[in-house]
């Protein structure tokens, strides 16, 4: 009988050993399942933020062009009111896509923070398409806005993804440059 008895708590021990050797394989292996998965959408939800931003930032260039050759702003080069309008209709399609695949992955403050940005883009559109009065004053207001704007959604899309905080530039050295020459225009107006 100790033979038998010995024999049993050998298998015992190898039954033991087997299911636990299983076990913390099952467990280590869904973890690394579920760290690649975490890894796939991450990539993903980086790539679909900076779709994102770059789709509004080409829209507001388009704008910039297009009040350019109405005065309102200073560019090196302007837009025709129908290219720029026919563009700035292209760059709202796909400012459209891109924030759908924001709406799709990101997190709850993200999509807040591109909202956001979302409308004071399209405050600057209807500057565009003649829909709201602009002259320079109300521009550097909108852009400051949109800047701001701009700067709540990057810092969203950095804590989604677990990038640790940075103060993200709030200044444009194309609007200081624009500043600038209207008060040299202001306090030299014969020059």
């Amino acid at each position: 009988m100790t033979i038998l008895g010995g024999q049993l708590l050998a298998l015992a021990g190898v039954l033991v050993g087997a299911v636990l050797s299983y076990a913390f394989t099952s467990l280590a292996e869904r973890n690394r399942w579920r760290r690649a998965l975490s890894i796939r959408w991450d990539e993903r939800r980086l790539q679909a933020y900076v779709d994102y931003a770059n789709a509004i930032k080409n829209s507001v260039n388009i704008v910039v062009l297009i009040l350019a050759a109405r005065g309102v702003t200073t560019a090196n080069r302007h837009l025709s009111e129908s290219e720029g309008l026919a563009m700035l209709s292209d760059a709202e399609g796909d400012r459209s896509l891109k924030y759908d695949a924001v709406i799709l992955l990101g997190d709850t403050e993200t999509i807040a923070a591109a909202a956001d940005l979302t409308q004071q883009t399209w405050r600057m559109h209807s500057f565009a398409r003649g829909e709201a009065h602009v002259d320079r004053r109300i521009w550097r207001e909108a852009y400051t806005d949109h800047r701001d704007a701009r700067t709540r959604f990057y810092q969203a899309a950095r804590d989604s993804l677990g990038v640790s905080p940075a103060t993200v530039q709030a200044r444009s050295t194309w609007l200081e440059y624009t500043q600038e020459l209207q008060r040299n225009a202001v306090d030299h107006p014969d020059s």
